[in-house]
């Protein structure tokens, strides 16, 4: 090729890269991109084109993916380059790798030849050259704000004028490992940062998945007009997301390794908590309603009679149910759980547990109790299991004064973790022995912890599940009795 074409060619890649993202990534960046950033690329150059538009995108990825580098530090320098009259801003997990991904962007404004020549007019600002925060020469001399204010993700954002923003991993595993640490990360961006924004000012979260209730799951669930991509780390035809970086047989040891950490931070799936661990809840409609009924017991000499509840389901009928009452309450010592959840079930004959209600608050010792005595007077059951905690034990001790002939049994905390105690009750649950009423008001919010387990904030429907089911699931069905010559009884009428 003649030096004139090729000098000509190289003008107008120098052109293109000034309005075009990834021609500037490919030369400033030297990165040759992967088919998983193609739709990355397509939304920072939207981004580009109309910068005041209100973009709200996250952009979930495995860790290693190479968004930080193309869009932390790659596309804010183009920004920066493009609209060097506004203020952006770069929200990192803590101060020290915000400080880095400013000094990548610093470096390339001040030292890269290539954006020297994209960009001629760019130049740095001595007056404001930090690591953190700096700007670069601007026609308004009196604008004080930053160029770029980078921080960590709870501090605050010392800028009143954010054109734009980036966050990139707002977590990691110090912030992130208890409901309370994701919340406050949420909590400093809805009163520390996002009331530095402009109107219209875009907005674009980078990160790696840690729980359904982390930073990018709160964005989605709490604010309206965010857009989700997902980049999955194996495709839905089982071959890595990145083949040049990533085989497959590598992902699929870390898979191996510690599935549940895969399916949340390499496959953004947290719907399933820990790698899907249950299939799926089994259901009934209707409402099982309660009748009363009498029993004649015989004994030889005299009959007995007895009150009892029947269950009667409107398509199966009578369900023949031995009901028990198993309940995780808040405030255990140790934890912070901020609900008590309490699950009433009945066994039938044929070891399908039904559950028929579920109950869940935030209740003082006296609100615990008078639930507890609610609970009793409703359904009568043969058992109540109540973990031994720093509520359960006084409400058990307070309730046994009171009414002693109430079947209260304290249990002690189970141990293990809850991928254990998931574990445990998995062939139950996944064989649909275990049966929930789809039609109540309160089965979504149940199905959501359930399912969810290791990912969710809570693990209160979990622990009092597993505490109605570790107990009646150990206990023969009275139906079977008969056969040992034990006492007959006959229902005489309802």
């Amino acid at each position: 090729m003649p030096k004139a074409s090729k000098r000509k060619q190289y003008f107008d890649i120098i052109r293109r890269s000034r309005t075009h993202f990834e021609t500037f990534a490919r030369i400033v960046g030297e990165i040759k991109p992967g088919y998983h950033q193609k739709e990355w690329f397509r939304i920072c150059q939207a981004i580009g084109d109309d910068p005041f538009d209100g973009h709200k995108h996250v952009i979930t990825a495995p860790p290693g993916s190479g968004k930080s580098q193309l869009i932390a530090v790659l596309f804010l320098a183009w920004m920066i380059g493009r609209y060097p009259e506004e203020h952006y801003g770069l929200i990192v997990y803590a101060d020290d790798p915000a400080k880095e991904r400013a000094s990548g962007i610093r470096d390339i404004i001040e030292n890269s030849d290539l954006y020297h020549k994209i960009f001629p007019d760019v130049l740095p600002d001595r007056r404001s050259w930090g690591t953190k925060a700096f700007r670069v020469q601007r026609r308004r001399v009196a604008d004080f704000h930053p160029t770029l204010r980078a921080a960590g993700a709870t501090a605050s954002v010392v800028s009143y004028r954010l054109s734009g923003i980036v966050i990139d991993d707002p977590h990691d595993p110090k912030n992130s490992d208890t409901p309370a640490k994701r919340e406050k990360v949420y909590l400093n961006w809805e009163q520390a940062i996002k009331t530095r924004l402009l109107d219209g000012a875009f907005r674009l979260c980078i990160t790696t998945r840690w729980a359904e209730d982390d930073f990018a799951g709160s964005l989605i669930r709490k604010e309206k007009g965010w857009n989700e991509t997902v980049t999955q780390a194996i495709t839905t035809k089982g071959k890595s997301y990145w083949p040049e970086r990533y085989s497959i047989e590598t992902l699929r040891e870390i898979e191996e390794e510690n599935p549940g950490t895969f399916a949340i931070q390499y496959m953004g799936d947290t719907t399933k908590g820990s790698s899907g661990m249950f299939t799926g809840l089994a259901t009934y409609s209707g409402e099982i309603k309660q009748e009363i009924a009498k029993l004649r017991i015989k004994t030889g000499r005299l009959d007995l009679f007895n009150q009892t509840i029947n269950y009667m389901h409107p398509e199966k009928g009578n369900l023949d149910l031995l009901v028990g009452v198993g309940i995780d309450t808040a405030l255990k010592d140790g934890e912070k759980n901020d609900f008590t959840v309490i699950y009433i079930g009945g066994l039938d004959q044929q070891g399908k547990v039904w559950i028929l209600d579920r109950r869940k608050g935030r209740y003082t010792l006296p609100e615990l109790t008078a639930e507890i005595e609610d609970v009793y007077n409703d359904f009568q059951p043969y058992a109540i299991w109540v973990e031994d905690s720093a509520a359960g034990t006084p409400a058990v001790q307070t309730l046994k004064a009171g009414l002693p002939h109430m079947p209260l049994v304290l249990q002690n905390p189970t141990v293990g973790g809850k991928r254990s105690r998931a574990l445990s009750m998995q062939p139950y649950i996944n064989s649909g022995d275990i049966i929930f009423p789809k039609d109540t008001d309160w089965f979504q919010d149940a199905e959501y912890f359930i399912m969810r387990i290791g990912s969710a904030a809570h693990d209160d429907d979990l622990d009092a599940l597993f505490m109605l089911l570790k107990n009646i699931l150990e206990v023969r069905h009275p139906s079977e009795y008969d056969i040992e010559g034990r006492l007959q009884a006959t229902l005489v009428f309802k």
